[in-house]
């Protein structure tokens, strides 16, 4: 079989869940260029044959005139019925059909200068760790698998409206097919949790195949293993996002339909998805801004400056969103939707500095009713000592930087710089990060240490860069981004010379580290000297505040059954009663649009309220209790810590969050824990980080 047509049209059909490729279906079309490539064949011949198909697509259905009778009956036994014409003994629909969507390979379905297509399609194009290079715009918060798993996710709803009937693994492979192939599809890195069989067979065999005799360290065929590694990447990334599209698309396609029945909005409809660029915040408003009414699931009508507002706080206490999805219809109106998406239970749920944690039991304390003044004044006090003192700590992250910087000015240059060189993790990119400004010269605070007749960051070699951060570091003038690199350097360096002095950076961090956990836990202790009263129960203020810290990190207010209510006349109030109000009404449309979606895994109020055992906000803080960690981890470590991938110890738990059933808590009511670690290895910038207790994603699973 030497005629590449041939070979092309046998891998084409292979490919095809059915075996019989449609020239004129957009994702064949996906699925065509993938066998093509598989094939190696040359790129001209590649995008003229594609170009000649997609003529295909946009000749108009007279061909259905000229074809063969046997043309028609292949046509109608795969599509059950001729081109625009209802299927036999069907009523024509009278609703106006959906447009098809017409889709590229790795590019987002629709019009790319509408909602946030754009944003989408450069995040697609230049991946994650691209994006600010290429369009000096930052990418929404996250990494490459959160941005992967929002947008695409998203895209999901759209394959789902044009076929709904599609199965969990033929989305993912639609995904894998216009998707696997961008620069972000290949910043996918392998996901946990997937079972084998949840792999389409070729996945696995072709791993296997790869490996042949040998091991998955030492293979038959380390190239073919490279690649086969890399799709079992994309592809586990994409069976996640296709569980979290499923559950979107049912819930808005229930949604849309109550509303409907409610007579709230009209027959023909139209989804938007919107991922958590700055850019796609302002499509969000732009969307409200145009709409005759805005709806909430429930049915009942938003002020749209509150929703603006809402949109406006995506990715923060208010609104924890960081994608939506939006329904509109014919008459102008808009159902608002909202998810924080997750890859899984055990993803982090929040993420928050020391300095804002103090802000927020401070902000508490204040609007504590309560409390008197003299216990508000005390409280207070005490907390920005605690500040003060582990802000003192972590600004010492920085400095014990400088005697490492002033050791490693002593050591050869050239271990250093291959160190830089070789990395495969974010060394350079935390160079770059730190140097370069955006008018592609250096910062300000590097000028002076620039090398003779250079101005512009492209001229520095990596040598270059490294020592103007390794020397304002030993100065005593580095930034977090220069503390990073000397760090990451420092502890490769004592890694490759075990035994070298001055260059403990792990051991340096760890006392750090113990000592604001501590701290932490001292706060607490002394708060709860001030006794407060929820709703006649007394409580321990300092463990009212972690609460409260629970309760905002984990969106338990979704328990709480708010309804949103359209602001009366407001003239005669404060700013303050303005914004307390509007917060309320924020609850209002949290608790009907928001949902937490952790790979398919919804999480809603009433979730909440099964898996925690309380009705409640209230009963929660009645009855919570903070523990010490326990037991071990599943690798057998023990559980008080975290670790990186190599078994460094990266963070301790500071609290267990739990409720009390009488007078004991068991590990079964854990609601989660709160930890003190580094996101980025042993010896990254920490934060205090919230993630579920295992016996909470049992519950969310359905397990118990």
């Amino acid at each position: 079989m030497n005629n590449p047509i041939d070979r092309i049209l046998t891998e084409w059909a292979y490919r095809v869940h059915n075996g019989m490729p449609d020239p004129k279906n957009p994702y064949d079309l996906i699925i065509l260029s993938e066998a093509m490539s598989s094939l190696k064949l040359p790129k001209r011949f590649k995008s003229g044959l594609l170009k000649r198909m997609r003529g295909l697509q946009q000749e108009d259905s007279n061909w259905w005139e000229t074809a063969s009778e046997k043309t028609k009956q292949a046509y109608i036994k795969k599509h059950g019925a001729p081109p625009n014409t209802a299927k036999s003994g069907e009523e024509p629909s009278k609703e106006k059909p959906k447009t098809k969507v017409k889709s590229e390979p790795n590019k987002v379905t629709g019009d790319p200068n509408e909602g946030d297509n754009k944003v989408k399609n450069e995040m697609l194009e230049h991946g994650y760790n691209g994006m600010e290079d290429a369009t000096g715009t930052k990418p929404a918060p996250g990494n490459p698998g959160s941005a992967f798993n929002e947008i695409v996710s998203g895209e999901g709803i759209h394959l789902m409206e044009q076929n709904p009937n599609m199965s969990e693994q033929e989305l993912a492979q639609q995904m894998f097919d216009q998707f696997g192939d961008s620069t972000l599809g290949q910043e996918q890195t392998q996901a946990s949790g997937i079972p084998p069989e949840a792999y389409p067979p070729r996945i696995n065999e072709a791993v296997k195949k790869a490996v042949g005799s040998g091991t998955l360290k030492n293979p038959d065929n380390p190239e073919a293993l490279k690649k086969a590694l890399k799709d079992k990447a994309v592809m586990s990334k994409c069976i996640i996002a296709a569980r979290s599209s499923k559950q979107k698309h049912a819930r808005s396609v229930e949604r849309t339909k109550n509303l409907q029945e409610k007579g709230l909005m009209g027959k023909n409809t139209k989804t938007h998805t919107f991922y958590g660029a700055d850019d796609s915040i302002q499509a969000q408003i732009d969307v409200v801004k145009k709409a005759n009414k805005v709806l909430l699931p429930n049915g009942r009508e938003v002020n749209k400056q509150d929703a603006i507002d809402f949109i406006n706080a995506g990715g923060g206490g208010a609104n924890p969103s960081d994608t939506g999805t939006f329904v509109t219809d014919d008459e102008g109106n808009v159902m608002l939707q909202f998810h924080s998406d997750k890859m899984s239970t055990s993803d982090i749920q929040d993420n928050s500095t020391l300095a804002k944690e103090g802000e927020n039991y401070i902000e508490s304390i204040k609007n504590n009713p309560n409390l008197t003044e003299e216990q508000k004044q005390s409280a207070i006090a005490g907390v920005e000592y605690y500040m003060a003192e582990m802000n003192e700590i972590e600004q010492n992250y920085n400095d014990q930087a400088t005697p490492i910087a002033e050791k490693l000015e002593t050591l050869p240059i050239e271990e250093q710089v291959d160190i830089v060189e070789k990395d495969k993790g974010t060394l350079k990119k935390n160079l770059k990060a730190a140097l370069k400004s955006a008018d592609g010269g250096v910062k300000k605070q590097y000028q002076e240490y620039m090398p003779g007749g250079k101005t512009k960051f492209d001229e520095l070699s990596t040598q270059e860069q490294y020592e103007i951060i390794r020397k304002i570091t030993a100065d005593g003038k580095g930034g977090p981004n220069d503390t990073k690199v000397v760090n990451k350097v420092a502890s490769a360096v004592e890694k490759r010379n075990p035994g070298i002095e001055g260059l403990d950076v792990k051991g340096n961090l760890a006392k750090q580290r113990k000592k604001v956990v501590d701290l932490q836990r001292k706060r607490v202790e002394d708060l709860n000297n001030i006794k407060t009263n929820v709703d006649g129960v007394e409580v321990g203020l300092g463990t009212l505040m972690e609460a409260e810290e629970c309760e905002r990190a984990f969106h338990l207010s979704l328990m709480d059954n708010h309804n949103y209510e359209a602001p009366e006349d407001e003239s005669g109030m404060s700013d303050e009663e303005k914004q307390k109000a509007q917060q309320q009404r924020f609850k209002g449309i949290m608790d009907s649009a928001f949902d937490v979606n952790m790979g398919g895994v919804v999480v809603t109020g009433e979730t909440l309220r099964k898996c925690t055992g309380v009705n409640n906000t209230t009963e929660m803080k009645q009855n919570f209790v903070l523990q010490e960690a326990t037991g071990k981890d599943k690798k057998g470590r023990d559980a008080r810590y975290t670790y990186d991938d190599k078994g460094n110890i990266t963070g301790k738990k500071v609290f267990v969050y739990a409720v009390k059933k009488g007078e004991e808590a068991s590990e079964a009511n854990r609601i989660g824990f709160k930890t003190y670690r580094s996101k980025t290895g042993s010896d990254g910038k920490t934060n205090n980080t919230m993630q579920y207790s295992k016996s909470m994603e049992n519950c969310f699973k359905g397990k118990k």
